[in-house]
C-alpha cells in the first residue's frame, strides 16, 4: 500500500451537535452531507488555517469521457463553507484530473489532454486560489508524452511522489517502446515552487518481460528509486520451488545521469515483500518478509541498510517469528494442528500478509506494517424449473490480523505484535474494512471497524468477524500500540447510535496530535476530527 502523502490528514465523523472524549481522545463531528448516488467525498488536499479542503468526484455518465469534480472548503467546525465545480477544459474539451497536492502552501493542480492529432498526451500545472476555489490563470504546460506509435487508448499516463521532507515533487511516465525494448521512463523533478530541478528520460538496462516496477522513491535530495522484481528467465515467482526473481533497485543519482543498481539477495531465505524507505542520513533502507515455503507464506521479516556514500550493505539483521506469535489469534484446534507440525521440524509460516507500509521514526528505526488480506471468488450455477441456467459471482474480501514490527536503527528488532482483526464483507470492494493509522508521539493508533464483541476479546477463545450489514453489531475502534507494544483497545463508537459506518481507507493524519475521520451510511457522509490530548 504505498501512499502519496501531501498532507497528514485523518478521518471521523459525527455532528458538532455531539461532542465526545474518551480518556485522552476527542471526537468532534461535522453535519451530515447527503451526496448523490455513487459521488464520494474523494481525498483530502490540504489543511491550512483550520480549512480543510477536498475533491468531491461524481460518477461519469452515459456517454461522458471524464468524471466531474468539485472542491469544497470546510472550516474548523467541519461545516462547508464553499464549493466549486472545477473546470477541467482545453478549448472545447475536457482535461483528465490528474492529481491536486498542497505544495508551500499552495493548492497545486494537475491535468492532462490527450491531443488526438498531435498524438501527445500533455500535462499542465495550475495553483488553485483558495479563497474562490478557482484555478488560478498560471496554466503551464510541464510534461508531454509523444504515443504517435500507438493507438489512442495506449497514450500513456502520469504518475507523481513527492519526497519525505515535501520539498521535492516528481511527475514520472512510461514512454512508448516496443515489445521487445528495454522499459522508457520519463523523469520530471521539481522544488517546492515547481521549479524544474532536472528531468531525463531513461531507459531501464532490463525488458518489461524480466522486470517488473513494484514502486518509486523520491529522496530529500531528488533522487530516483525505483524497485523492483528481476527475473531469471520468464515471468514466473518459482520454478521447480525456487524463486524465480530477485529484488533490486536502481537508483539514479546526479540527475538522473548516475545509476547504481543494489540487489537484495539471500543465500538461504526467499524474499516475498519488500519495501524501501530513505533515512535522513540519505541511507536505503530495505525490509520486508521472507519465507522458507514460497510466494505467498512469510516465515519472519528481514531488515538491510545500504550506505549511500559506499553503496555496501552496513546492517542486515533477520527475525524469525516465534511458533506462539504464528499461532496467535488462531482458534484452539488450528494452533494444535500448527504446533505439532513445528514440533515434527516441518515449515510453519504466516499466509496471505502484505505489507503495507514503513514508517521511518525520528531515532532512526522503522516500523513496518503488514495486513493479511485476500480475495476469494465464488461462483455459483443453478438450474430452475424451466431449464434455465443462472451463474452468479460473488467476490469476497478478507481483511484480518495487522503484524507490526519495530527495528531500531542498527537494525535489532525491538518487538513484533499481531493486532488481532477479522473482517470478511462481500461485493463491497472492502469499502469499509482493512485500517488506518495515526503516528502520536511514540504511540501508534489503528483505527478499524470490529464486532462489538470483540471488545471482549483477550488473546484467546472466539472471535466474530465484523461484516457490513450488521450495525447493531458494528463498533468503529482503535487499538494503541505504546513505545513497548503494549496493546490497549477502545470503542471509538456504535455504528447503531451514529448511524454511520468508518471508511478507514480515507483516514489520513492531520496534525501530529489530530486525525481527520470519514463516516458513510448510504448517501449521508460525514467528516469529523479526532484530537488526542495530553
Amino acid at each position: 500500500m504505498k501512499k502519496l502523502v501531501m498532507i497528514s490528514i485523518c478521518l471521523i465523523f459525527s455532528s458538532i451537535l455531539s461532542f465526545a472524549q474518551e480518556n485522552n481522545v476527542q471526537v468532534k463531528w461535522g453535519k451530515k452531507q447527503r451526496l448523490g448516488k455513487n459521488t464520494s467525498l474523494g481525498n483530502p488536499v490540504a489543511f491550512e488555517d483550520g480549512n480543510l479542503y477536498m475533491l468531491k468526484r461524481k460518477p461519469r455518465k452515459l456517454f461522458s469521457k471524464t468524471a466531474k469534480y468539485e472542491i469544497a472548503r470546510y472550516n474548523d467546525n467541519m461545516a462547508l463553507e464553499k464549493i466549486l465545480p472545477l473546470e477541467l477544459k482545453e478549448g472545447k474539451k475536457w482535461k483528465t484530473l490528474d492529481q491536486v497536492v498542497y505544495m508551500k502552501e499552495e493548492m497545486v493542480l494537475f491535468s492532462s489532454f490527450k491531443n488526438q492529432k498531435l498524438k501527445k498526451n500533455f500535462l499542465f500545472f495550475q495553483t488553485i486560489d483558495k479563497k474562490t476555489l478557482k484555478p488560478n490563470n498560471d496554466l503551464k504546460k510541464i510534461a508531454e508524452i509523444d504515443y504517435s506509435d500507438n493507438s489512442r487508448y495506449n497514450a500513456g499516463n502520469y504518475g507523481f511522489e513527492m519526497s519525505r521532507d515535501s520539498t521535492k515533487f516528481m511527475v514520472y511516465y512510461n514512454l512508448p517502446y516496443n515489445k521487445k525494448e528495454k522499459e522508457k521512463f520519463g523523469f520530471h523533478v521539481y522544488d517546492q515552487q515547481m521549479n524544474t530541478l532536472w528531468n531525463k528520460n531513461i531507459t531501464l538496462p532490463y525488458t518489461d518481460k524480466l522486470f517488473h516496477v513494484g514502486d518509486y522513491e523520491l529522496d530529500n535530495e531528488g533522487n530516483v528509486h525505483i524497485i523492483g522484481r528481476i527475473f531469471k528467465d520468464r515471468v514466473k515467482l518459482e520454478r521447480f520451488g525456487k524463486p524465480n526473481y530477485k529484488f533490486e533497485i536502481l537508483s539514479y543519482y546526479d540527475q538522473g545521469n548516475s545509476l547504481e543498481k543494489y540487489q537484495i539477495q539471500t543465500e538461504d531465505k526467499f524474499l516475498t515483500d519488500m519495501q524501501i524507505a530513505i533515512s535522513d542520513e540519505q541511507n536505503i533502507i530495505c525490509s520486508g518478509f521472507y519465507s522458507d515455503e514460497g510466494t505467498y507464506s512469510v516465515k519472519g521479516s528481514f531488515f538491510f541498510k545500504i550506505d549511500r556514500e559506499s553503496k555496501a550493505i552496513i546492517s542486515k539483521n533477520y527475525s524469525e517469528f516465534s511458533i506462539d506469535f504464528i499461532t496467535q489469534h488462531m482458534k484452539p484446534g488450528k494452533q494444535k494442528r500448527i504446533k505439532k507440525r513445528a514440533k515434527k521440524g516441518k515449515n510453519r509460516e504466516l499466509y496471505e500478509y502484505d505489507l503495507r507500509d514503513i514508517i521511518i521514526k525520528d531515532d532512526g528505526g522503522i516500523v513496518m506494517i503488514a495486513e493479511q488480506f485476500y480475495i476469494r471468488v465464488v461462483t455459483n450455477t443453478r438450474t430452475n424449473s424451466n431449464g434455465i441456467t443462472a451463474t452468479t459471482t460473488s467476490y469476497h474480501y478478507y481483511y484480518n490480523d495487522i503484524i507490526v514490527v519495530n527495528i531500531s536503527a542498527d537494525g535489532t528488532f525491538k518487538w513484533t505484535e499481531k493486532i488481532a482483526k477479522k473482517q470478511h464483507t462481500v461485493n463491497d470492494d472492502g469499502h469499509y474494512s482493512s485500517y488506518d493509522v495515526a503516528v502520536v508521539g511514540d504511540k501508534l493508533h489503528f483505527i478499524f471497524n470490529d464486532h462489538k464483541k470483540n471488545m471482549e476479546y483477550k488473546g484467546d477463545g472466539k472471535r466474530l468477524r465484523y461484516y457490513k450489514g450488521k450495525k447493531s453489531k458494528s463498533l468503529a475502534v482503535m487499538v494503541t500500540l505504546d513505545a513497548n507494544g503494549k496493546q490497549s483497545k477502545k470503542a471509538l463508537f456504535s455504528v447503531k447510535d451514529k448511524k454511520m459506518y468508518l471508511r478507514p481507507k480515507f483516514c489520513k493524519q492531520l496534525l501530529a496530535n489530530q486525525v481527520l475521520v470519514y463516516g458513510q451510511k448510504g448517501r449521508n457522509h460525514y467528516l469529523g476530527k479526532m484530537t488526542f490530548v495530553d
